[in-house]
């Protein structure tokens, strides 16, 4: 019993795994004390110069987070344990949040209380649209007064919920406070604008809305819709607007949360000009949407969808079933369809009408009926590397994109991005084949590769690699410049 116990304390000791480091200002360098620090399954907090340890922990792969007064939630760097190994000197660093404030008067110069301001920014998504996000919204005070904290770097628009006029734009740096975003509220002499939408029978007409300004900076009007699809807009200031109107296909009896939110939707845009007159009498029709049917050659796990990512905002999903069949209602436009579907897989072919179509996408142009023949394999490729820097070290955390060739850089699905380990590796699977180049950048915004604005500034620093099927590369990466000369 003696040997036996003494074996199984030998074998602790060599399975048990840690990770320490030291949370530390990313601004100042200086250590941070009360930091609680997590990981999937332990969690600490650091003492007063800034240290901490995660102990017991098994093998595997692990994100640590960081969260303390006065600072943005963190996530460091990602570390790899093997069995027996500890990880030390990991440091984690945290961002000090910025803050907007400013005043909102009145056109006389007069303080206005209770107005509701927001702060929004600009980010990509993962299908490389730019989206706008709400970072933050306060009230003023009776001073007229607005303080909004915990944004992070990057550039903001400032509006008043009232407001309707463009944003107002400002910068902020880490952990910077930023003052007197002054806004100062106008009236705008507006008019009604009034029509009737038609959708089509057995649909419900769930919205109607005019949206103004890039990317929907400026503002949102919804009309208020009657049950006979007679809408009307109030208070709408002149300029130029897309009216957009959607309606909601008969859902199908379904009992599964995820087919009952994946049906797809009807939807029409039309160009509105407003001046200084009432707009009256303007027709929307709703088109009937194309039933998009198919057929997938594997079963599938739980939960998978098809996505059509189509033009503007459009991006609807299809539920696929048990016996590997799936549809969905697509409104007019071009489509690409993802071919992200299954982990493990890639796409072989997406059939339709006799031809392969997945870089070609669908079309859809108008009422009918499209079937879809998809067919996956399990021999993707994979690359995997070393991010090093001009010194030839290792570099933690870095983001490792891999970018398509030219012509295939309109499909969101075939860009992947992983971040290296705390040894500077990193591993891409699954990848169709085809041409590629690797990117190894320190820090950038989500999906910002997806911008094509954003990589010709950067073409020249990625590294050519060509994927076969079942093929492993390797590619050991130079971190590059994140800011290269415009």
């Amino acid at each position: 019993m003696r040997l036996l116990w003494l074996g199984l304390m030998a074998a602790a000791c060599v399975t048990a795994q840690e990770i320490s480091g030291t949370a530390v200002d990313s601004v100042t360098g200086a250590p941070l004390g009360k930091v609680l620090v997590e990981v999937t399954g332990a969690s600490t907090t650091t003492d007063a110069h800034g240290h901490f340890t995660l102990s017991s922990l098994p093998p595997g792969q692990y994100q640590l987070t960081g969260a303390r007064n006065g600072y943005l939630e963190a996530t460091g760097n990602l570390v790899t344990l093997e069995a027996g190994q500890s990880v030390k000197d990991v440091q984690f660093k945290l961002d000090p949040f910025g803050v907007i404030a400013g005043t909102v008067r009145d056109s006389d110069g007069e303080p206005m209380a209770g107005i509701a301001v927001t702060v929004s920014r600009l980010q990509y998504d993962s299908h490389g649209r730019r989206r706008i996000s709400r970072e933050g919204t306060a009230d003023t005070d009776d001073l007229g007064q607005y303080r909004i904290p915990f944004l992070e770097r990057g550039r903001y628009y400032v509006r008043a919920e009232k407001e309707t006029s463009p944003a107002r734009q400002t910068d902020v740096g880490t952990g910077e406070r930023v003052t007197g975003v002054d806004i100062t509220l106008s009236h705008p002499s507006t008019v009604e604008v009034s029509g009737h939408a038609t959708a089509p029978a057995g649909t419900n007409l769930s919205s109607v809305r005019l949206n103004a300004g890039e990317d929907g900076l400026s503002f949102t009007v919804n009309a208020q819709v009657s049950s006979n699809g007679d809408f009307v807009f109030r208070g709408v200031p002149s300029g130029v607007y897309t009216l957009t109107a959607e309606a909601s296909p008969p859902k199908r009896p379904s009992s599964d949360f995820y087919e009952l939110i994946a049906q797809g939707r009807y939807r029409t845009h039309v160009p509105i000009i407003v001046g200084a007159d009432p707009v009256k009498d303007i027709k929307v029709t709703v088109d009937a949407g194309t039933e998009v049917s198919g057929h997938l050659n594997v079963r599938p796990s739980a939960t998978t969808a098809i996505v059509f990512d189509g033009d503007g905002d459009q991006v609807e999903s299809a539920y696929v079933h048990n016996d590997q069949t799936f549809s969905v209602n697509l409104a007019r436009g071009h489509y690409n369809i993802n071919r992200n579907i299954m982990n493990g897989y890639i796409v072989h072919s997406i059939q339709f009408d006799g031809r392969d179509i997945q870089d070609e996408g669908l079309t859809i142009a108008g009422p009918g009926k499209v079937s879809l023949e998809i067919t996956l394999g399990k021999d993707g490729g994979r690359v995997d590397g070393i991010v090093a820097d001009k010194n030839g070290r290792p570099v933690p955390g870095a983001t490792v994109v891999l970018v398509p060739e030219a012509s295939r850089r309109s499909h969101s699905d075939l860009f992947q991005n992983v971040e290296a380990d705390q040894q500077g590796h990193y591993k891409i699977e699954t990848i169709p084949p085809g041409k590629y180049q690797l990117f190894a950048w320190e820090e950038d915004e989500d999906n910002v590769w997806m911008d094509p604005d954003f990589l010709i500034t950067r073409e020249g620093q990625g590294q050519p690699v060509e994927i076969g099927a079942h093929s492993h590369q390797t590619a050991n990466l130079t971190l590059a410049n994140n800011h290269p000369a415009q």
